[in-house]
């Protein structure tokens, strides 16, 4: 048995994302069967990861506990090719987690750490699957960037990511900072090929 890290960075709205080139949208239906295939490519090598499938999307994209969609998934295209891509739960809809109680060294800090807000109260917006084509670092970052500036009523983006691969050096993402860790038992040689639950 092994374990994988798996780091969720927490990171505040911003209030406008600087101009870029590449187009950041909700993935059309040719657009995310683009995606599936070039997720999975770039996550070939990755130990926890649930393979997407066109119809597997599908699903989870139309699977909503309430009256409106909980899930997106948005692309960012270069010249109408698709070269990055990252699935998108707007949990803060359904629900927020509020902060009860801290440690003491935390209650009598000056400030809280960036995962949490003032009011205490989180409301948010869950990213996973990040992922981008060789050469496309500026695309993930506007991906990153344009999902940060249009929050939709969350009041923090939470990434969910390997530190180990390139998804935090593309989007610069300062190790420690705003961020939480998982470790996550594997044990077997095929878990990427079986069916595992997304973390949120």
């Amino acid at each position: 048995m092994g374990y994988s890290r798996i780091s969720i960075e927490s990171a505040p709205p911003l209030e406008e994302a600087p101009p870029t080139e590449v187009d950041v949208h909700d993935a059309s239906p040719p657009e995310r069967i683009a995606a599936v295939d070039r997720s999975n490519s770039f996550y070939a090598d990755a130990d926890v990861y649930r393979p997407y499938t066109v119809e597997g999307l599908e699903s989870r994209l139309s699977d909503s506990p309430i009256d409106e969609p909980l899930h997106r998934y948005v692309v960012a295209t270069v010249e109408d090719e698709v070269v990055a891509g990252v699935f998108v739960s707007h949990m803060h809809k359904a629900m927020a987690l509020v902060v009860d109680s801290l440690p003491p060294e935390l209650e009598d800090a000056d400030e809280l750490p960036p995962a949490i807000p003032e009011s205490k109260t989180l409301r948010m917006t869950m990213l996973s699957d990040l992922w981008y084509l060789p050469g496309h670092e500026a695309a993930a970052q506007a991906l990153w960037t344009h999902l940060r500036a249009n929050p939709r009523g969350a009041n923090r983006m939470m990434l969910n990511y390997d530190p180990r691969g390139r998804v935090g050096d593309a989007l610069e993402l300062e190790s420690g900072v705003g961020e939480m860790s998982l470790s996550v038992a594997i044990s077997g040689t095929s878990i990427r090929h079986e069916t595992i639950a997304p973390l949120f």
